[in-house]
């Protein structure tokens, strides 16, 4: 059996928030947390993904033949931003974040999704490989989805009702 996914899944999440963030900056976009890679060499933003936590409770839809579940998700996404220019650009996107922008840019976009809000950035410096700090900014932006999984569902198209004699049809 193949897996059954979400409407919108993890890949249209960070596709959506790296485009917004790109009409914004002019630096590398990368998902963090991943094995084997370097980071980038000069400035750069970091997305890596925090939690997913229910809005409301599932609302359910019927068809004929299949079964669909939506259940909103606050999804938060921590932004690292690093290099010279990671103060002014993580107070920029968290701002941009909470503007009407930002919720015109991911509707162009085409996902069920929205901002909700960014916290306040705050300094986490870092120290790298070679003992030398490297300038990072981060906050968490929250953003809401709305995922829909269809799973198939057996329906009756047609229904005979009619009448039996219990004491008939079940004796005691």
């Amino acid at each position: 059996m193949a897996d059954i996914l979400p409407s919108v899944n993890e890949l249209d999440i960070f596709t959506t928030l790296r485009a917004f963030i790109l009409t914004l900056v002019g630096c590398e976009v990368i998902r963090g947390q991943v094995n084997r890679v370097a980071m980038p060499v000069g400035d750069f933003i970091a997305l890596t993904p925090i939690s997913q936590v229910p809005l409301e409770t599932n609302t359910d839809t019927y068809t004929t033949t299949s079964k669909s579940v939506e259940r909103p998700i606050r999804y938060t996404i921590q932004v690292d931003c690093y290099g010279v220019l990671a103060g002014d650009r993580a107070s920029t996107i968290a701002a941009m974040l909470r503007d009407n922008y930002a919720v015109d840019q991911f509707a162009l976009l085409g996902f069920d999704m929205a901002p909700l809000y960014a916290e306040d950035a705050h300094q986490m410096p870092l120290v790298d490989g070679e003992d030398q700090y490297t300038e990072r900014w981060t906050f968490i932006a929250a953003l809401q989805i709305n995922p829909v999984i269809t799973v198939p569902e057996s329906t009756a198209g047609t229904l005979t009702a009619g009448i039996i004699n219990v004491d008939a049809t079940y004796p005691a």
